[in-house]
């Protein structure tokens, strides 16, 4: 996906001040989806954020759905808000997304949620005819029945809704000059840590 886009396109806007979240986001960048629940995963971190509101008790939803693990774009989501010191929704359901925060206008590193045909959250990236998003849980283009965390285009008759917490943003990071290895810089993260979360746990 990232040749596609271009590594300029994806940096387009980055403004971790803005969404100190995406460090996170942007740091397990292409983690993959385990193949079996006896893996160590980092996606089984992320399930671990959220509960499963089907359940009486709000217990933590399972790791391993069937034969295979539970859908987890939402506790990605999740997780990378706690990163940041951020309340997200605890909740496994993508939609439940539709509820946080504020609605706001498009840009770099809000949250992305889709409502039809699929359900699904993720960070967005940038619009370029598709809608680029980058989540987790996300089918990967040239390999079929593999999913992880990637940039994935959604199609312009999609609905999404974008969101931001209701309380201001007011992290301070160091300027982002290059991007990690695997997301196409060549230089390492210059390390941003956000220093004054807006909303603590």
């Amino acid at each position: 996906m990232l040749d596609i886009l271009g590594h300029a396109a994806v940096a387009a806007g980055v403004d971790l001040a803005r969404c100190p979240w995406m460090e996170a986001a942007l740091q397990k960048f292409r983690t993959q989806q385990p193949s079996r629940s006896t893996e160590r995963s980092s996606v089984f971190e992320f399930l671990d954020t959220v509960k499963d509101r089907s359940k009486p008790r709000l217990e933590h939803v399972q790791h391993w759905t069937g034969d295979r693990c539970t859908d987890w774009c939402s506790a990605f989501v999740n997780w990378c808000l706690r990163q940041a010191h951020y309340e997200g929704t605890d909740d496994a359901l993508a939609l439940t997304w539709r509820q946080w925060g504020q609605p706001v206008q498009a840009h770099w590193g809000c949250i992305a949620v889709v409502t039809s045909p699929i359900h699904h959250v993720g960070f967005y990236i940038i619009k370029r005819n598709n809608v680029y998003i980058l989540g987790g849980n996300q089918k990967e283009k040239h390999h079929p029945g593999l999913y992880s965390v990637n940039i994935r285009g959604f199609k312009p008759h999609c609905r999404i809704e974008y969101r931001m917490p209701s309380t201001p943003v007011k992290a301070q990071v160091t300027p982002l000059t290059t991007y990690p290895p695997n997301i196409g810089g060549k230089a390492a993260w210059s390390g941003a840590r956000p220093l004054t979360p807006g909303r603590p746990l």
